[in-house]
């Protein structure tokens, strides 16, 4: 995320970020996407904040005015100020997966990327397992993504395999089949109900079916700060790493997982990589 604020910072002609970004850093990242820092963050901080759906697990839920300003957010990043972009961090995940080598050969016919986004991280996937059939993208903002000048499945396929695109947050989707292969990477943050997510995921793969997930987490004790002190209108969900670990290994078969602490220059951030088989 440092490397994006340093180019918004860019774009806006505003100061240079701080070098490290900690719990006790103030932020205020607006829906058109400016970012200010110190003082004229903390002015902001105190007229809108996450902190009035904070519990002891993190921001797991927001209400939908707010999910609504973070896919505005989403929109103009992707339709608007990133037009030439043709990577969403997808190849930066790949190799923290170790380029999903746990699941070569493994036959996967029916697979399902969630928050899939522009460019999809089923790409990068899709060539290390066999006998794919079909694959659903499902995105809120799908229909916009399609007219992407880089959009990776515009043409109805990916990597060879026919699309099927549906227009729907996760928790409002009802998916009609069980999936095979599920694919869940940097989309917790973009969502409204983390524990109708989590229902949603459980539900979509049949016995056995194979979970891809990554996403940022914190440590509990840094919650409460790092709520009061950092507003981000396209990231309103912030969750513990004890509520997201303790849902995927109640839930899955751990065959890969990797932690990485204190990514894009944030000492509270943790990024867990983790790819399970359904119980």
């Amino acid at each position: 995320m440092l490397k994006r604020f340093k180019q918004w910072l860019r774009e806006l002609h505003v100061g240079q970020p701080p070098v490290r970004i900690s719990p006790d850093t103030k932020v205020f990242v607006s829906a058109d996407r400016h970012i200010v820092f110190g003082p004229e963050a903390e002015d902001l901080l105190q007229q809108n904040n996450d902190l009035r759906y904070l519990t002891e697990d993190g921001v797991v839920q927001v209400d939908r005015e707010r999910w609504e300003e973070a896919q505005s957010y989403e929109r103009r990043t992707w339709m608007s100020d990133q037009l030439s972009a043709r990577d969403d961090r997808n190849m930066e995940h790949a190799e923290r997966f170790q380029g999903y080598a746990v699941l070569e050969g493994r036959r996967l016919p029916r697979v399902i990327e969630l928050g899939c986004g522009p460019f999809t991280n089923a790409r990068l996937v899709l060539p290390r397992v066999t006998g794919c059939a079909e694959v659903t993208l499902l995105d809120p903002l799908v229909d916009s993504y399609l007219r992407h000048p880089n959009c990776t499945y515009s043409s109805g396929e990916l990597c060879g395999v026919p699309v099927t695109t549906v227009a729907s947050s996760i928790e409002d989707s009802r998916l009609a089949q069980p999936y095979d292969l599920l694919i869940l990477v940097n989309v917790l943050e973009h969502c409204f109900n983390v524990p109708r997510v989590f229902d949603v995921v459980t539900s979509a793969l049949r016995s056995g079916g194979i979970l891809v997930f990554a996403d940022s987490m914190l440590r509990a004790e840094d919650l409460p700060r790092v709520v009061e002190n950092r507003y981000d209108s396209g990231h309103p969900i912030r969750l513990s790493a004890g509520y997201v670990t303790a849902f995927l290994h109640g839930s899955f078969h751990t065959l890969f997982e990797e932690f990485y602490e204190g990514l894009y220059s944030q000492s509270n951030r943790i990024d867990l990589y983790f790819i399970g088989e359904c119980d």
